[in-house]
C-alpha cells in the first residue's frame, strides 16, 4: 500500500468511527463517562483543526497542477485557491470549537455523580383498536376490565415486548391517556388498562423499573402467563403514541 492509499483508508477508516461515535452517543447510559468522552471529543475535534489546515496547504501546494473539467488552468487554480481559503477557515472554527469543548472538559471533570434514582416507568404491551379492539371492549363491558386485563397480557412475552418498547419509542414516565379515556391501574400485578368506548381503542401497559440497563433495584413484574402465538392480524404497537392526560381511575385488581 502506498502513502496515498493508506492516507484515503485512514480517513476513511476514522470518518466511519466518528459516524459510529455519533450513534452510540445519542444514548448515554452512564454519566460517568461522560468526562473522559469529553476528553477524547476534545481530542478529536484538535486532531479535525489541523487535518483542516493540513488538506489547504497540499491544495495550495499543488495547485500549479490544477484545472477544471474543461482544461483550463487559471479556473482549476482559483478552485484549489478557494477550497484552501474555505478550510482554513474551517481549520479557525475547529480551533474556536476546541477552545469551547476544552472549557466544557475542564467542568465535566469538577462534576460528581450522583446514584441514578429508579422510578418505574411504563412500556407498551399492545394498542388496538377498531375492530381489532371490539373483542377486548367486549369483556369490559361484560366482565370487567380485570378480565380485559388478563386477556391482553397474551401480548406480553417479557423482555421481548420490553425490547420492542424500548426499539420503537413506546416507553413512558406516566401512563399516556387523553382526557376521555378509562384508567385502571391494576397494582398488583404491575399492568395498566386504558380504554376508550368511543372511540374504539383499547391498550396494555406493564409497570418496569425506570432503568432498563443494569438495574438493581427491583425486578420487572413477572409474567405469569405463557405466550401464545400473536394473531397474524395484531401487532404490538400499530398507532402513535397517544400524549398522557389528566383523567385517571385507579382499582387494585
Amino acid at each position: 500500500m502506498t502513502v496515498d492509499e493508506q492516507v484515503l483508508t485512514t480517513a476513511a477508516a476514522a470518518s466511519a468511527t466518528i459516524r459510529d461515535l455519533a450513534h452510540a452517543t445519542i444514548a448515554i447510559s452512564d454519566p460517568e463517562d461522560l468526562y473522559p468522552l469529553v476528553g477524547d471529543f476534545l481530542g478529536s475535534v484538535r486532531s479535525l483543526a489541523q487535518i483542516a489546515e493540513q488538506i489547504a496547504r497540499a491544495h495550495l501546494e499543488f495547485r500549479g497542477h490544477a484545472q477544471n473539467d474543461n482544461g483550463d488552468p487559471a479556473a482549476g487554480i482559483a478552485d484549489a485557491m478557494q477550497t484552501a481559503q474555505a478550510l482554513r477557515h474551517a481549520s479557525a472554527l475547529l480551533n474556536a470549537a476546541e477552545s469551547s469543548v476544552d472549557v466544557a472538559s475542564q467542568h465535566s471533570g469538577r462534576i460528581a455523580w450522583q446514584p441514578k434514582q429508579y422510578e418505574p416507568r411504563w412500556v407498551s404491551v399492545v394498542f388496538l383498536q377498531g375492530e381489532e379492539a371490539d373483542e377486548t371492549l367486549d369483556i369490559v363491558d361484560r366482565q370487567g376490565p380485570g378480565s380485559a386485563i388478563s386477556h391482553l397480557k397474551q401480548w406480553d412475552i417479557g423482555d421481548e415486548t420490553t425490547d420492542a418498547a424500548l426499539v420503537n419509542g413506546y416507553v413512558y414516565d406516566t401512563i399516556p391517556a387523553c382526557s376521555t379515556d378509562n384508567v385502571i391501574e391494576a397494582e398488583q400485578s404491575g399492568y395498566a388498562l386504558t380504554y376508550n368506548l368511543p372511540f374504539r381503542y383499547v391498550s396494555l401497559l406493564r409497570r418496569h423499573p425506570g432503568e432498563f440497563e443494569g438495574n438493581t433495584e427491583g425486578p420487572a413484574p413477572k409474567v405469569d402467563v405463557a405466550p401464545p402465538a400473536l394473531p397474524p392480524s395484531r401487532t404490538w404497537f400499530t398507532a402513535t403514541p397517544r400524549p398522557a392526560g389528566n383523567a385517571m381511575t385507579r382499582d387494585a385488581l
